[in-house]
């Protein structure tokens, strides 16, 4: 008797790969850092892949809008295969402080890079947190904020912020300005600890800059394996396989008969 592959099982067959593997859905797999345990939580901090000239920017809703298309940009971004959406921008805008728009202040939540790498253990202005000028050892504190979300390095790039190394805002508009606040992605430790965020004043409307982008609290679960874009074509590579396999059966069947 032959036996036929009918076509829906081949589609069927295709749409289980895509369905059971995160790396096809999207493209950047956030891993849990090896210094939070399970249950513990922790947040992303990372440069923004495009710049921009905040013209007018004085309303966090450009802003905002701004770094999640960057988050989009890859396809999206997931976390134990949950999207992971609602970035922050790390600006003041008017009198509103960057440190208050991205929530967290003052509690121990720890923020580290795409790679995995300690920033701070803390969102505070107590020795080592991200919003300290004190250098403590072992603590992240000297680690460049330079990753963008896909591990790409951006050094000795200028980045918006109109705020003050402790996190407040500095009042200025983003009206064309002349004199608006930018860090740089070089300098986080040493004799001018604070200049990832304030490292001189640059031209809104002319000077062209990255932001930094934070993301929402992530809690990591029981140790799940996450699935990395390699990963995630060798799959697809063994359901090709497995396609090409059933093809070559079929024809056989049908050659018999």
């Amino acid at each position: 008797m032959t036996r036929h592959v009918r076509p829906w099982t081949l589609a069927a067959l295709a749409a289980f790969a895509l369905v059971s593997c995160p790396a096809v859905r999207a493209a950047i797999i956030l891993g849990t850092p090896s210094g939070v345990a399970a249950g513990g939580s922790f947040r992303i901090i990372a440069v923004t892949a495009q710049t921009t000239d905040a013209g007018g920017w004085n309303s966090y809703t450009q802003w905002d809008n701004f770094v999640n298309t960057t988050a989009n940009t890859y396809g999206g971004v997931t976390y134990q295969s949950q999207a992971v959406t609602g970035w922050l921008p790390m600006v003041s805008v008017g009198a509103t402080n960057a440190r208050d728009h991205i929530g967290g202040y003052q509690t121990n939540v720890p923020f580290y890079l795409v790679d995995g790498t300690l920033v701070a253990p803390s969102a505070t202005t107590t020795s080592g947190g991200l919003w300290s000028a004190t250098y403590v050892a072992g603590t992240g504190f000297a680690t460049k904020i330079n990753l963008t979300l896909d591990g790409s390095v951006k050094n000795g790039n200028n980045v918006w912020s109109n705020t003050q190394g402790d996190g407040t805002s500095l009042g200025g508009n983003w009206d064309y300005y002349s004199n608006t606040a930018a860090g740089n992605t070089t300098t986080r430790a040493g004799s001018f600890p604070r200049g990832w965020i304030y490292n001189g004043n640059n031209t809104v409307g002319t000077a062209n800059n990255y932001v930094y982008m934070v993301s929402p609290v992530l809690t990591a679960s029981a140790a799940v394996p996450e699935i990395d874009p390699a990963m995630g074509s060798s799959a697809l590579s063994l359901v090709a396989g497995v396609l090409a396999m059933i093809e070559q059966r079929r024809r056989r069947a049908i050659l018999v008969a």
